[in-house]
């Protein structure tokens, strides 16, 4: 098999939980386990500039628009913003009474809006102009693991241990709010998140080893990726061509890449022959937004850049 290029970008000293590029695939964030959120070159592979240090492990970070910012979110119970052209903490939201795992920026750059998930069993949303709660937010029964917004904003998707995923339709106003919830999974549901051209799906994966895909308006489970034999952790999607390409990471040290349309499975990266090495359980998946790249979390204290060019191509060609 043909292997492809992979950056190794080492600088954290435990596990690396999540990563986010920024608009212009130029720089990528990590958080990690050993408290300390950095920020890279996703060309060279160098750290440039260590962001912030929590009290406690992080577990999720992003960019704001126009990538500025940075939020993270830590078992110190706080979500903190960091300002990377000050090099330094600019807000810390307490108001969570446990761990907090994941956190999102509203991407509308006129929103002061941000979005987090704890094991209270709560989501907040906070507005960080005014450093203040907007809203708490708890519908599900057991810890919140992850939390994203709808790319207009006006919906959120969460997930949680216990075993369900949940759209939030309008969350903001208490007329039109709607609660949806998907309860296929059977056990704890690590991440999930909106895809399609207008956010017509939801993606979630779980520790039922499985990746689903649900219609947000029907709220049927429309496929489901069976393959990985340990937990997935993280799914991304990117359009290519006239099709849609998944991919998820799992516990069971692979990378796979599947046909969104057909349901097949068209690449699995192994760890193995140095290309990651073999301990790695493999925590985070993310795209670059230019397609570049992808990029990997491992629970080793390594992040890893995937070069995609060769393996696009290779996609390219089986689907002609």
């Amino acid at each position: 098999m043909d292997y492809p290029d992979i950056l190794r970008l080492n600088g954290h000293s435990n596990f690396v939980e999540d990563c986010c590029y920024s608009a212009d695939s130029s720089r990528i964030v990590s958080c990690s386990g050993d408290q300390t959120v950095l920020l890279w070159d996703t060309q060279t592979g160098q750290k440039t500039q260590t962001i912030g240090k929590h009290d406690a492990e992080v577990w999720s970070c992003d960019f704001s628009p126009f990538g500025i910012y940075i939020c993270s979110a830590s078992s110190d119970k706080t979500v903190r913003i960091w300002d990377q052209r000050v090099q330094g903490e600019v807000a810390t939201f307490k108001g969570h009474t446990k761990t907090v795992w994941s956190c999102t920026f509203h991407q509308s750059w006129s929103s002061w809006k941000l979005a987090s998930a704890s094991s209270d069993n709560s989501v907040k949303i906070w507005n960080w102009k005014t450093l203040s709660v907007e809203q708490t937010i708890e519908n599900h029964q057991n810890n919140v693991d992850h939390v994203s917004f709808s790319n207009n904003g006006q919906s959120l998707v969460t997930c949680g241990r216990d075993w369900t995923v949940q759209i939030l339709e309008n969350y903001s106003d208490k007329s039109e709010r709607k609660l949806k919830i998907l309860a296929k999974h059977r056990s704890r549901v690590n991440y999930c998140c909106f895809s399609g051209t207008d956010d017509e799906l939801v993606l979630s994966c779980s520790d039922d080893r499985t990746v689903k895909v649900w219609d947000r308006v029907t709220l049927a489970n429309t496929k489901t990726f069976t393959g990985h034999l340990n937990n997935v952790w993280s799914c991304d999607t990117r359009p290519l061509g006239d099709r849609t390409i998944l991919v998820s990471c799992s516990s069971d040290k692979t990378v796979r890449f599947w046909d969104m349309q057909d349901g097949s499975e068209l690449r699995k990266i192994r760890t193995m022959d140095n290309e990651i090495e073999s301990e790695d359980q493999l925590l985070c998946c993310r795209f670059s937004p230019d397609m570049s790249q992808l990029a990997v979390c491992s629970n080793n204290g390594n992040l890893y850049l995937i070069e995609m060019r060769g393996i696009v191509q290779k996609m390219l060609e089986h689907f002609t």
